[in-house]
């Protein structure tokens, strides 16, 4: 596995400036990409990894007039968010 850097994201703004360098990508708590890189199956591995699994704004569910809003690390896993969106989808 080729060496990569790696940084914490606390805000949307730091994961954003942070995201703008080239060969990045991002982390946001699942290991498949760091599995991929063990197993030197990427072309062409990041060179940082930017986890953004400590954003609150990110770990949400919400709904307005335009749809339905899950975020990127919401946890579905979490019985109200699930039972909400089985009361909210579209059937």
């Amino acid at each position: 596995m080729e060496r990569f850097s790696y940084e914490n994201a606390v805000t949307v703004a730091d994961a954003v400036s942070m995201l703008k360098a080239e060969n990045v990508s991002v982390l946001a708590g699942g290991t498949d990409i760091l599995n991929l890189m063990k197993k030197n199956a990427l072309t062409n591995p990041p060179r940082k990894l930017v986890k953004i699994k400590n954003i609150p704004e990110l770990d949400i569910i919400s709904e307005d007039a335009q749809g339905l809003t899950i975020g990127a690390t919401t946890k579905l896993l979490y019985k109200e968010k699930r039972e909400y969106l089985l009361r909210h989808s579209r059937r």
